[in-house]
């Protein structure tokens, strides 16, 4: 089925946030991306401030939406834990374009208390779940019984969100920051 003109609009404006940076945004790029006319954009919002700000809501529930089924077919909480990390880190286009809008709304959200205010819901959620399957697993046996669900949650948020930057800067390659992921994750393991 074919998406509709709004969230082909949010669709495209993602990818030309990945691509040029908020900043870059203009309702004509937007139009071109989305392979509508030039005014369409600004019909439906009234800036493009607007548009970018949908669009990050957009493309945030879209993920979430993506996670949610990736996870409903992973049967045991450890591997639910390590998908919600490694899906952070993929060496993918879909994850560096995630990583791209993403860096871009927590650029927008070091000025805007209300962007700070979603970026930080976001966070709260994914450490959030990130704590359910911690707790889950060690319920399993498959992580340390000492380890605090919603501490270890924001400890693995913190690495991964370094991680991330990594990525992002090209500093470390994929290959490496995976490797720093798995010894956090072997880390946490419950022993024998």
């Amino acid at each position: 089925m074919e998406p509709d003109r709004r969230t082909q609009i949010l669709e495209a404006t993602c990818r030309v946030i990945a691509r040029d940076g908020a900043p870059g945004v203009r309702a004509g790029t937007i139009a071109r991306e989305a392979g509508v006319s030039r005014g369409l954009p600004l019909y439906y919002w009234p800036t493009v401030e607007a548009i970018v700000l949908a669009a990050f809501a957009h493309h945030e529930e879209r993920e979430w939406a993506r996670s949610d089924r990736a996870l409903a077919r992973i049967g045991d909480p450890l591997g639910r834990l390590r998908f919600l990390l490694a899906d952070e880190i993929a060496d993918t286009a879909a994850a560096r374009e995630y990583r791209a809008v993403f860096a871009e709304y927590e650029r927008i959200a070091a000025f805007d208390p209300a962007v700070r205010r979603a970026v930080r819901a976001r966070n709260d959620r994914w450490e959030r779940a990130l704590a359910r399957e911690l707790g889950a697993a060690q319920a399993a046996g498959q992580v340390r019984a000492d380890l605090v669900p919603r501490a270890t949650a924001e400890r693995l948020g913190v690495l991964v969100g370094g991680l991330i930057w990594h990525l992002r800067c090209g500093t470390k390659p994929p290959r490496a920051v995976r490797r720093l992921l798995d010894a956090e994750l072997a880390a946490l393991a419950a022993s024998g």
